[in-house]
C-alpha cells in the first residue's frame, strides 16, 4: 500500500522524477515507515497497527488516484474505495480518524469539482461519505456495546503504565 501511495503521489505531483531517486525515496519511505517492525512481531498489538497502516494507506492511495486532488475527472468508484479503507483504518486503530477526517475534508472540499448538476454531486457525496458513516456507526454500535459509550474506545482499560485517562490528549 505505502509503494502504491508512493508511486501515486509521485506520478500525480512530480512526474519527471529521476529513476534513481524515486527509488532512493521509495527504499527511505519504506524503511523509516516503522511496518517492519509490525509485520516482524506479528502480536495482538502489532497486527492491529500494521493492519491500520495498510488500510490508511490504501486509504490515501486512492484518494489520489480518485482526482479528488489534483486535475482529472473524479473517479466515484475510487472515492469509494478511498472512503472505505479510511473507515476500515479507524477500526483496527482509532487513532487514525484523525486521519480519516482529514481525507474527509478533503472529499467535502471536491464537492464543487464533482459535477456541475445536483445528480452527479449527490453520487458522490454518498460515494464519499456511506462508508465511512455506515463503518463509523459500526465503531460506536461496538463500543457502546463494550464500554457503554458510543466514544469510549476503551481508553481505561489500557495495560501501560501510562494512566491515559488523565493525558491532556482528549
Amino acid at each position: 500500500g505505502l509503494t502504491g501511495l508512493f508511486r501515486s503521489f509521485i506520478k500525480k505531483w512530480f512526474p519527471d522524477t529521476e529513476t534513481g531517486i524515486y527509488l532512493l525515496c521509495l527504499i527511505m519511505i519504506q524503511i523509516l515507515s516503522g511496518v517492519w517492525f509490525s509485520i516482524g512481531r506479528v502480536w495482538f498489538y502489532e497486527t492491529a497497527m500494521a493492519a491500520g497502516f495498510a488500510f490508511l494507506s490504501w486509504g490515501v492511495y486512492f484518494l489520489f488516484e480518485s482526482n479528488v486532488m489534483g486535475t482529472g475527472k473524479i473517479s466515484f468508484f475510487k472515492v469509494f474505495m478511498s472512503s472505505l479503507f479510511s473507515a476500515l483504518s479507524v477500526l483496527c486503530r482509532p487513532t487514525l480518524a484523525l486521519y480519516c477526517i482529514c481525507i474527509a475534508v478533503f472529499m467535502l472540499m471536491a464537492v464543487p469539482k464533482s459535477g456541475k448538476y445536483m445528480k452527479r454531486r449527490v453520487i458522490y457525496l454518498v460515494n464519499a461519505f456511506v462508508p465511512m458513516i455506515c463503518l463509523g456507526l459500526v465503531q460506536m454500535i461496538y463500543n457502546y456495546a463494550r464500554f457503554g459509550s458510543p466514544f469510549d474506545f476503551g481508553i481505561q482499560y489500557s495495560l501501560t503504565i501510562n494512566d491515559f485517562t488523565k493525558s491532556q490528549y482528549h
